[in-house]
């Protein structure tokens, strides 16, 4: 019987070394979600959760607020934008079971245009879709789900290390 050597081995796993010494290291997770209620990661999060910020492509290129959540599924926008505002479906829901909020602030879902997005695409930092009945951490309004909107603060245009414009 031949006998293989075995000393040719150990150069190769010498050099396959630092590609395995990043394996073990664990993956951050740098996702926090607001609109649950509480910060916390998008693992955990009691629903399907959906978070676009405006890094995207498709985002810089919105005209509306609602073309900010295209390509989410389960969301239609309804209303033409700007002029006459938008409202949302969600999960078959619709103005009254879907709730907007803007930096934590409750839109009002009340009648005619007051429960409307009036909303520059352009300001938007980030929007998390939370899918499923929220209305036991909001109240009535959220048993389609929750469309939260975080805008840019004046921190966020000043360039790096500047205090002041």
């Amino acid at each position: 019987m031949m006998k293989l050597p075995t000393i040719h081995c150990y150069p190769i796993f010498v050099l396959c070394m630092p590609a395995f010494s990043h394996a073990s290291s664990p993956a951050e997770d740098t996702m926090t979600i607001t609109a649950t209620g509480t910060e916390i990661s998008a693992f955990e999060a009691p629903s399907v959760v959906n978070v676009i910020d405006n890094h995207a492509a498709y985002t810089r290129t919105a005209f509306t607020a609602g073309d900010f959540l295209r390509g989410i599924a389960g969301i239609t926008p309804v209303g033409v934008g700007r002029t006459n505002g938008q409202t949302f479906n969600l999960r078959g829901y619709d103005k009254s079971g879907v709730l907007v909020m803007v930096d934590g602030v409750r839109q009002d879902s009340g009648m005619d245009k007051s429960s409307a997005t009036f909303l520059e695409p352009a300001l938007i930092k980030k929007a998390e879709v939370v899918r499923g009945p929220m209305s036991s951490l909001y109240g009535s309004g959220g048993l389609g789900g929750v469309i939260s909107y975080q805008t840019v603060s004046a921190a966020d245009l000043l360039e790096n290390g500047r205090h002041a414009g």
